[in-house]
């Protein structure tokens, strides 16, 4: 598992655990539900608070080059939209 992927690490008594992964967007606090069903133990609900940190930082890119030319650097970016995103910067 990713530092940046923080999970929830929950047990069910002795028996058993599982992990719950939380991809927040951006730092803070929020609650939400979660429900469990069994087939022989039926419906548990749960009331969860969910803390997301701040993100770590990134490692930079320095650029040197003359004045009048240029450069190229390549960085990668995680994206979880569902949809392609394209990235530009121009400085």
């Amino acid at each position: 598992m990713r530092d940046e992927y923080k999970s929830l690490l929950c047990i069910l008594s002795i028996q058993g655990a599982f992990i719950m992964e939380y991809f927040p967007l951006k730092a803070g606090t929020s609650q939400g539900k979660l429900e469990l069903t069994s087939t022989e133990l039926g419906l548990y609900l749960y009331d969860v608070e969910l803390k997301a940190v701040p993100s770590a930082p990134e490692k930079a890119l320095n650029f040197q080059t003359c004045l009048g030319s240029s450069q190229t650097l390549t960085a990668k970016f995680l994206n979880y939209a569902k949809h392609k995103t394209d990235y530009t910067c121009k400085v």
